[in-house]
């Protein structure tokens, strides 16, 4: 019996796929809406983490101290201090879907031309890919689920809140509209380990000046950041790699512009390392998403403690192609990923930004 025309079509759109995969001759010409991808990059790239299961995640969190410690005589009585000190963080998962589609007249008009079909199916591929790139990237940079929300991912809006302007310290509050973070409430003396530290406004970040400079120093010292003294500390302890300060265009001109005419009054600590504009050895990576922000924020993030999970199964799983309802010649393929950024340590991340005019 010979095959059916699903079948050709479906082993057409396999072994297109494989070969594009496979010869490097073919390459699709594109455009990128942001130029960088530092979301997609560097957080849904190989350090994510894969969980095997899961209606949602669940991770312990470390609150406070133990206060049992204390001095004692010789022969003295014991004295037993039972606190709790831990708490169980929980998140939901975000769910994304892409697709692309195509008409399978499109197929048999090039069957004389395998590398036009390659070129035809993974194009469009390309250019779903892409389109879920500028989502993800826009969702975890710039934007705030509404609470009701049950689908999107939790960027830095979220795990990240702005505190009071004018002031410094830990944010102790959740973000807008939400009474938990993470299943917990930041609010509350028991959620004072659960907060990030922010700064911003007057006497802190108006401007690209020193006195950015010392809220930078600040924040480095107060979130605990590490940065390499040498490149080959990179090398030697690759979670040094993980300790990230991000910005906008504008934030990373403005101390570039500052660096440049740097004299003593602005310290070493904004200087050149390794061929790029760096703050204690971090490189300032500019995160073109934010671009828009006219707050200027400016992220500390510790990476090793902020991670994407995502679902065994669910992660770029591909399906179809299947025929389109009510235009029986068009095939459509889905592409799905279940995941979710999670903080499991906000006390080791921080935020500094101008207040809005």
């Amino acid at each position: 019996m010979p095959p059916s025309t699903e079948s050709l079509i479906n082993d057409i759109v396999l072994s297109t796929r494989r070969k594009f995969i496979n010869d490097s001759r073919n390459q699709i010409e594109t455009i990128f809406t942001y130029q960088k991808y530092p979301f997609m990059n560097d957080m849904m790239g190989p350090d994510r983490v894969k969980e095997k299961g899961g209606r949602g995640l669940i991770f312990e969190i470390q609150l406070a101290n133990d206060n049992s410690a204390s001095f004692r005589d010789m022969f003295g009585q014991d004295t037993y201090n039972v606190s709790s000190t831990m708490s169980e963080g929980t998140e939901r998962w975000g769910r994304v879907n892409n697709n692309w589609t195509f008409d399978v007249d499109e197929l048999f008009q090039n069957a004389d031309n395998e590398v036009r079909v390659i070129n035809l199916l993974n194009a469009r591929r390309l250019a779903s890919m892409k389109g879920r790139a500028d989502l993800l990237e826009r969702s975890f940079w710039a934007v705030l689920p509404d609470p009701t929300d049950k689908k999107s991912i939790l960027g830095v809006e979220y795990w990240l809140p702005s505190g009071t302007y004018d002031t410094f310290g830990w944010t102790g509050k959740n973000p807008t509209g939400y009474s938990l973070t993470g299943g917990i409430d930041a609010s509350v003396d028991a959620g004072a380990g659960w907060r990030s530290w922010f700064a911003g406004g007057s006497g802190y970040f108006s401007d690209y000046n020193e006195e950015l400079v010392d809220t930078m120093i600040l924040a480095f010292d107060e979130i605990a950041f590490e940065g390499p003294m040498l490149v080959t500390d990179l090398v030697s302890n690759p979670s040094l790699k993980k300790f990230t300060i991000v910005m906008n265009r504008q934030t990373r001109a403005g101390l570039v512009k500052l660096q440049r005419h740097a004299n003593d009054q602005i310290g070493p600590e904004l200087n050149y390392f390794n061929g790029t504009i760096s703050f204690n050895g971090i490189p300032l990576q500019r995160v073109p998403v934010l671009d828009d922000d006219d707050t200027d924020p400016i992220y500390f993030l510790n990476r090793n403690k902020f991670k994407v999970h995502t679902l065994k199964g669910s992660d770029n799983r591909e399906e179809g192609p299947e025929k389109m309802p009510g235009r029986h010649t068009v095939r459509v393929v889905d592409q799905d990923t279940t995941c979710q950024a999670v903080c499991i340590n906000r006390h080791e991340q921080g935020k500094i930004a101008k207040d809005a005019a």
